[in-house]
């Protein structure tokens, strides 16, 4: 295996629960400081680690680019070590290379077991309840602390719901039957490796936490793996008395997000309602004739599609309401950026989206899936309508000293302190 690249920063200096640092190891296939989703997700666990213990980070090099030049200073760690792949393996699909990176990842780690070890392993991403991951193909040494998560993965939406929201016929139904199977078989057999050998393992939401904890694992917990900036956001733009409603979707473009939901439900909205849609692969010719079917609206949807990051924040800040009908999202981070901006999130009572965005969030219940489309358009026209004085209040609490408090108690063995049970408004 060619040599893995390595650089090196100085570690911050702290104590944690009263004990000294702990020195971990931290599985992060997707982490990248510089980019957002799983890889910004990588990096912010790797700085949150940084704050309790003296962490290095095994991630993945990418051709043409090595992240661990950049780890060590931008997340404050004490090394960061990119195991290579062969050229080839580029074409293969992303699960597939996360594979062959957790074998290489197992076998680095075997090679570097030493005298003054690691004290602290924890797998971080990929963000998954279900898949392999490389403390699967370990043997745990005496007095090792392992930690997994935080994943998610185990939100199952019933086939009727499926296709409710995400259309698509025999192929959603299809989709859908395959994760399901699929997901829970290979849940299991993790599971089954790591139960007993996991001390702490992290869940997204409480779907993913009610199927770890099934499966055997003695102590779960729920926590984010999300830490937004909240200084970087805009100022919310204040809806003017008579303007038209604005309703935003933003995500990619699959269906199983909720675009598809969002369109149907369109139908059912104001003649002056204004949408706007955002995201890779959201202006895919299927959503602009959907879109376009939808004559009584005076204002014709916008696609935006790609945007940058600045332009997409200046999109929820001027809108009345996100619609974000994810069928398994299990943490989104656009659902929290949209509280602290006291954007109501309209939302299905499935995976970490109400979760993530709090006392912003309108979940419309999936119960009945013939009248869906009808009930998330009315929850949009009630969060749209919504009076200032009833906007949901500004949440930020997803900041890299809560993350850091979280797993600093997961390394050294304490109880970990889940979100809070917050107000959720439902329909109705």
């Amino acid at each position: 295996m060619p040599e893995a690249s390595d650089r090196a920063a100085p570690a911050r200096a702290a104590r944690t629960h009263g004990e000294a640092r702990p020195r971990v190891l931290v599985f992060a296939f997707a982490c990248d400081p510089h980019r957002g989703s799983e890889p910004g997700a990588g990096a912010a666990i790797a700085k949150a680690a940084a704050l309790v213990g003296d962490v290095t980070v095994l991630t993945r090099a990418e051709p043409g680019r090595d992240p661990a030049v950049d780890i060590p200073a931008a997340c404050g760690v004490t090394r960061a070590v990119a195991i290579p792949s062969r050229a080839w393996e580029a074409r293969l699909p992303v699960h597939v290379r996360y594979a062959a990176w957790c074998v290489r990842a197992a076998a680095w780690r075997r090679a570097h077991r030493t005298g003054s070890d690691y004290q602290v392993l924890h797998h971080a991403t990929y963000a998954s309840d279900w898949f392999l991951n490389p403390l699967m193909l370990l043997r745990k040494a005496p007095g090792e602390q392992w930690v997994a998560g935080p994943g998610g993965g185990a939100t199952y939406p019933s086939v009727a719901i499926a296709r409710a929201a995400a259309g698509g016929g025999v192929a959603t139904l299809a989709s859908e039957l395959v994760r399901r199977w699929s997901t829970r078989a290979s849940r299991r057999l993790m599971a089954a490796r790591l139960r007993r050998r996991v001390d702490h393992a992290l869940a997204l939401n409480p779907d993913s936490r009610a199927e770890l904890s099934r499966l055997g694992f003695p102590r779960v917990s729920v926590t984010s793996n999300a830490v937004i900036d909240y200084a970087a956001l805009p100022l919310r733009e204040d809806h003017r008395p008579g303007s038209a409603p604005r309703v935003l979707f933003m995500g990619r473009g699959t269906r199983w997000k909720g675009l598809p939901l969002l369109l149907r439900a369109a139908a059912h909205l104001p003649p002056d309602t204004v949408i706007d849609i955002a995201g890779p692969g959201t202006d895919a010719s299927a959503y602009r004739d959907a879109a376009a079917a939808l004559t009584h609206l005076r204002t014709p949807v916008t696609f935006h599609g790609s945007l940058p990051r600045d332009r997409a924040l200046a999109l929820l800040a001027a809108t009345d309401a996100l619609a974000f009908g994810s069928l398994h999202d299990s943490a989104p981070w656009a659902a929290a950026e949209a509280a602290a901006l006291g954007v109501p999130v309209v939302c299905l009572d499935l995976g970490g989206v109400a979760m993530m965005a709090g006392e912003a969030a309108r979940v419309v219940s999936t119960a009945d899936a013939d009248s869906l489309p009808r009930r998330f358009a009315e929850a949009l026209v009630a969060a749209a309508a919504e009076d200032p004085s009833d906007r949901p209040r500004p949440t930020r609490e997803f900041t890299l000293g809560a993350l850091a408090e979280t797993l600093g108690a997961a390394y050294m063995g304490a109880p970990v302190a889940s979100p809070g049970i917050v107000r959720l408004r439902r329909e109705g």
